[in-house]
């Protein structure tokens, strides 16, 4: 994804840029629509690739505009975009103040993590998604999220609340381990990273959740948060807000990157394996 921003002015159309790794060419190359992909208030904050067969043409890729509150769903074979607008993909504004460490700061951040299941019997998947701004868990079927021409009047129920994950536990990214099932999401304002087993059949709620790590030092502010296909955990940390809001101390470390297998991560926590 090139946002097409330099030191927060738009030079360029956002697009989307996608590379053979092991030629190491350019293989794709879209542009988003404006007016209808984005606007002046767009924030791509975070992106998602969906591929479901072995055939790289069927990738969908779903784009997380949070400052204009709506999804871009990408669909590489036809080369083409369209819009989700749903309630859910907005803030919250009881959880737009945040506190972290000597930073205060109000954020209207919307659609933000997106984290994919295995594939369901009918060879979609869930998305679990929820605004920066909110402490609520939301999901819907990638079904839902791919078709075009839904109405969108008779479909708002199939996006479906999750639960909370209570005060204070406003997150960024998410992912989730296709292997456990869990999903693992960033605690901003605990500066730490927590956890949910999909496979349990669990309600989402503060019983069910688990901490996976938590340190205002190290953890403080954990933007990113990936597991990749061989089970490894990493999370990104750094001090945006400090930068934004204050200033950096350049004696300090002020970006981390941590790792850890996924099984070593849940081991003793209620998203530990059945």
């Amino acid at each position: 994804m090139d946002s097409g921003e330099v030191e927060d002015k738009r030079e360029k159309p956002p697009s989307i840029q996608v590379y053979d790794l092991r030629q190491h060419v350019q293989i794709g190359f879209f542009q988003l629509k404006e007016k209808t992909d984005y606007t002046e208030e767009s924030i791509f904050s975070n992106m998602m690739v969906d591929v479901t067969s072995a055939n790289c043409e069927d990738a969908y890729v779903y784009l997380a505009d949070s400052g204009h509150n709506h999804m871009v769903v990408y669909n590489y074979r036809s080369n083409d975009s369209h819009i989700i607008h749903h309630n859910y993909l907005h803030f919250d504004p009881l959880f737009g103040d945040f506190t972290m460490g000597d930073v205060n700061f109000q954020w209207q951040t919307g659609i933000y993590g997106m984290s994919l299941s295995p594939l369901t019997r009918d060879n979609f998947r869930v998305m679990y998604f929820h605004p920066l701004a909110s402490t609520m868990e939301f999901a819907v079927t990638t079904k839902v999220l791919q078709n075009r021409s839904l109405d969108f009047s008779r479909s708002n129920f199939d996006f479906k609340v999750m639960g909370s994950r209570g005060p204070g536990s406003q997150s960024a990214a998410s992912s989730l381990d296709e292997e456990t099932g869990v999903i693992f999401y960033s605690l901003l304002v605990r500066s730490g990273v927590g956890c949910w087993n999909t496979f349990r059949g669990e309600e989402y709620n503060e019983k069910s959740l688990g901490l996976v790590a938590e340190d205002n030092t190290t953890l403080n502010y954990p933007m990113d948060v990936r597991v990749d296909r061989n089970g490894i955990l990493w999370v990104l940390s750094n001090k945006l807000p400090a930068f934004l809001y204050s200033s950096l101390k350049p004696d300090e470390v002020n970006i981390r990157i941590f790792k850890s297998l996924v099984r070593n991560a849940i081991k003793g926590t209620v998203c530990d394996e059945m």
